[in-house]
C-alpha cells in the first residue's frame, strides 16, 4: 500500500480564494509618504486529533486523555518567511502509541498555514476475540486557483478587517463496508462518526491594513488531502478463520484539510503607475471604517 506524508507533493487539491480590500473614508490631509511597512512574519501551527479504537469501540480522545508530543515543535513564526518543517507527531494512550510525520510547507512571510492531522491507536486486550487493525494511506490530485483584487488609489491609508473561513480535520466521503457481521459493522459505524468529529470550520476575523496607493490581497488556500483508512480484523483465536489472519472489514475515504492563509499589504495596483507610496496618513481603525471588510468566500 502506497504510503505518502501529509502536505508532502505538489500535487495536492487546492481550492484558493483571493479578494482584494477595498473600503470607504473621511478624507485628511495628506503627509508625506516616509513611512516604512514592515512585513507579516509567517506561522504554522500544527495540532492532531486522535481517535482511539479500544476492543471494538472507538472515540475521540480530549487533550486531556491524550500526551501529544512535537518535534521540534508545534508552532512555528518566521523572520519573516520560514523554511519548511518536518514536524514528528507522537501520540500515546497508556501503554499504546502511534506517530505521523507531518510536512510543513515552506512560506513567505504574511502567510500563516493550520494542520491538523489525525493519529489513530489501537488498544486490543489480551481477551478480546480479534484486534483491529487500521492502515492510513494518503493520495493527492492537482492544483486550481482564483482571485480578484479591489485597490486603494487614494493618498490615504486605514485598517479593515478581513473574515475568513478555517478548515481543519477529517470529512468523511465514502464508506465501504465488506462485512454482513453486525458488530463489525457498528464498528466502522462508530469509527465513522469519530472521524466526522474531527472536522471543524471556524470564521476568523482579523484587522490588516490598507496602504495608499496599493491594494492588500487575502488569499486562504484550502489543502485536501484523500486519506484511506482500510479497517482491518486480525483472528486472535482459532475459528472458521486462521488465527493471525488479516481480513479487511471496510475502507473509510475521507479529505484531510489544512488551511493557508496568506496577507500581502502593499501590493503594486496592476495598470496603475503610482507605486505603493507606504503608510501615508491614517484614516480609519479596525471596526470604526465605514463600509469596511473583506470577505473570503468558502
Amino acid at each position: 500500500m502506497k504510503k505518502m506524508k501529509f502536505l508532502s507533493g505538489i500535487n495536492a487539491i487546492f481550492a484558493l480564494a483571493a479578494v482584494a480590500l477595498a473600503t470607504t473614508f473621511t478624507s485628511c490631509e495628506k503627509e508625506e509618504f516616509n513611512v516604512n511597512v514592515e512585513p507579516i512574519n509567517a506561522t504554522a501551527s500544527v495540532k492532531a486529533n486522535v481517535i482511539l479504537i479500544e476492543d471494538g469501540e472507538s472515540r475521540v480522545l480530549g487533550d486531556n486523555e491524550v500526551n501529544v508530543t512535537y518535534s521540534p515543535a508545534s508552532t512555528f513564526t518566521g523572520n519573516p518567511a520560514l523554511a519548511a518543517q518536518a514536524v514528528t507527531v507522537t501520540a500515546t494512550y497508556e501503554d499504546v502509541s502511534a506517530t505521523l510525520v507531518v510536512n510543513v510547507p515552506a512560506l513567505a512571510a504574511g502567510q500563516s498555514v493550520y494542520i491538523t492531522p489525525t493519529i489513530v491507536l489501537t488498544k486490543n486486550t489480551p481477551e478480546a476475540e480479534y484486534n483491529v487493525v487500521l492502515d492510513r494511506d494518503e493520495v493527492e490530485a492537482t492544483t486550481t486557483s482564483w482571485n480578484t483584487s479591489k485597490p486603494n488609489y487614494t493618498d490615504y491609508w486605514y485598517s479593515t478587517t478581513a473574515t475568513w473561513i478555517k478548515k481543519t480535520g477529517l470529512e468523511v466521503s465514502e464508506v465501504n463496508i465488506y462485512t454482513s457481521d453486525l458488530a463489525e459493522v457498528l464498528l466502522i459505524d462508530r469509527l465513522v462518526s469519530n472521524i466526522k468529529q474531527t472536522y471543524v470550520e471556524e470564521k476568523i476575523t482579523e484587522e490588516v491594513n490598507v496602504y495608499s496607493h496599493s491594494q492588500t490581497r487575502v488569499t486562504v488556500v484550502y489543502e485536501e488531502t484523500i486519506v484511506t483508512y482500510s479497517v482491518y480484523m486480525q483472528e486472535t483465536e482459532p475459528s472458521t478463520r486462521a488465527a493471525g489472519d488479516k481480513i479487511l472489514l471496510g475502507e473509510i475515504e475521507t479529505t484531510e484539510w489544512a488551511t493557508t492563509r496568506t496577507v500581502e499589504d502593499n501590493q503594486q495596483i496592476e495598470g496603475h503607475d503610482h507605486a505603493p507610496a507606504g503608510h501615508g496618513h491614517g484614516h480609519g481603525h479596525g471596526g470604526d471604517n465605514a463600509g469596511g471588510g473583506i470577505v473570503v468566500a468558502d
